[in-house]
C-alpha cells in the first residue's frame, strides 16, 4: 500500500496507488474473517471448566445459525476490543464468519480467492443465519458466482428470491414477522418545533399516503403557496389530518379555471404582501390573518385551529358535502368572507 506522499503523484500513479489501497483493504477484510473463524475454533465450550452446562458459569452460543459450531459467550467481547466494535457487534461477525464457511462454502471459496468483496459475502451470510444447512445450500448455489458482478440492490432481491425458493415456510414466517412490526412511531419535538414521523405500514397503503401528500402539495402550489416542494408535504400532514379540509382543498384546486395569472385568480393584492393583524370576521364567528398568495389562517374563538387557502377573496370551507360550485361559494360568502 501506498505511504508515500499523495501530492508528489500524477493521474496515473494515483489510481496505481489507490488500487493498491483497496486491495489491501480487501485483504484485510479476508484476514479478519479468517481471525473470526479461527477464534471460534480456539473457544468452542467442551474447553470450559466444569463443562457448558455448569449453573451461573459461561454457556456455549450458536452465532451463526443452525449448522454452525458452538461458541463460549463471553469471548466475542474479547475479539470486539481488539477490532474497535462493541461485544454485541464482533458477535455477530463471528456469526457471519461461521455461517459462510459453514453454510455457504462456496461463497466462502469465493471470499478466500479475492473473487467476492467479504462486506458483500458478509451480507449474504446474514440473510442466511436462521436457515438450515440445506436451505442456505441453495442460496449458495444460486449467489456463489455473482457476488461481485450485479449490484447490491439486484444482488439483495437475488437472494432474497433464493430464499423462498429454499424455504419458503420460513419466509413466510418471515412475512408474517414484519407485518407485526407495522406501526408509526412520533419522536419528540425540537427546538425549533419540529417533529419526526416514522411509518412501516403496508405498502399500497404508503403509496396512497404518499399520492395524498403529493396531491395536496400540488393543490396549495395551484392556490399560491409558494414554499418548496418539500416544505408544502410538510403542511400536508397538518391538512391530512382533516378529512374534510382535504376534501375541499382537493376540489377547489381541480375546479379551478386555468389563468396564466396565477396573483389574478387568488385575488391578490397589494395590501396582502404582508401578514395582517387579526380581525373579526361578520358574525363574530372567526379570526383571521392575510398573507399574500391567498392564504388565510383561521382561529375559532373555541381556542381551536383551523387553516385555509383563500381563491379569488374566499377561502375554502369545510362543508364538502355541498356539492354544486354555486353552493360552495354561496357558503364561503355566509361564513367565511373577510374585509
Amino acid at each position: 500500500m501506498f505511504e508515500g506522499d499523495w501530492t508528489a503523484l500524477d493521474a496515473r500513479a494515483t489510481l496505481v496507488a489507490v488500487g493498491e489501497c483497496h486491495e489491501t483493504e480487501h485483504r484485510a477484510a479476508r484476514g479478519k474473517l479468517l481471525a473470526a473463524v479461527h477464534f471460534a475454533d480456539l473457544h468452542h465450550p467442551d474447553g470450559l471448566p466444569g463443562g457448558a452446562d455448569r449453573p451461573g458459569g459461561e454457556r456455549g452460543v450458536v452465532l451463526g445459525g443452525p449448522g454452525c459450531p458452538p461458541i463460549r459467550e463471553f469471548v466475542a467481547a474479547e475479539f470486539g476490543a481488539m477490532i474497535g466494535v462493541s461485544a454485541g457487534s464482533a458477535a455477530h461477525f463471528i456469526g457471519q464468519a461461521l455461517a459462510l464457511r459453514h453454510k455457504l462454502p462456496r461463497t466462502w471459496a469465493m471470499v478466500l480467492d479475492g473473487e467476492a468483496t467479504p462486506w458483500k459475502a458478509c451480507k449474504i451470510a446474514t440473510a442466511c443465519l436462521d436457515l438450515s444447512e440445506e436451505a442456505a445450500a441453495i442460496v449458495d448455489r444460486k449467489v456463489a458466482g455473482i457476488v461481485d458482478t450485479v449490484g447490491v440492490d439486484r444482488l439483495e432481491n437475488i437472494v432474497k428470491a433464493a430464499i423462498r425458493r429454499a424455504d419458503p415456510e420460513g419466509a413466510e414466517a418471515e412475512a408474517k414477522r414484519k407485518a407485526r412490526e407495522r406501526g408509526v412511531h412520533v419522536g419528540r419535538s425540537d427546538e425549533h418545533g419540529n417533529k419526526k414521523i416514522w411509518v412501516r405500514a403496508a405498502t399500497g397503503d404508503v403509496i396512497r399516503f404518499d399520492a395524498t401528500i403529493d396531491s395536496i402539495a400540488q393543490a396549495l402550489k395551484l392556490l399560491g403557496d409558494t414554499d418548496t416542494l418539500q416544505h408544502r408535504r410538510a403542511t400536508a400532514i397538518g391538512i391530512i389530518a382533516d378529512p374534510d379540509l382535504t376534501a375541499a382543498l382537493l376540489t377547489h384546486a381541480r375546479d379551478l379555471p386555468p389563468n396564466p395569472n396565477p396573483d389574478a385568480r387568488l385575488g391578490h393584492h397589494p395590501s396582502h404582501s404582508a401578514w395582517r393583524e387579526p380581525h373579526a370576521c361578520p358574525g363574530g364567528r372567526l379570526r383571521c390573518r392575510a398573507w399574500s398568495g391567498g392564504c388565510l389562517r383561521y382561529r375559532a374563538w373555541s381556542g381551536g385551529c383551523l387553516r385555509y387557502r383563500a381563491w379569488a377573496g374566499g377561502c375554502l370551507g369545510r362543508r364538502p358535502h355541498h356539492r354544486s360550485r354555486r353552493d360552495r361559494q354561496r357558503w364561503r360568502r355566509r361564513w367565511c368572507w373577510c374585509s
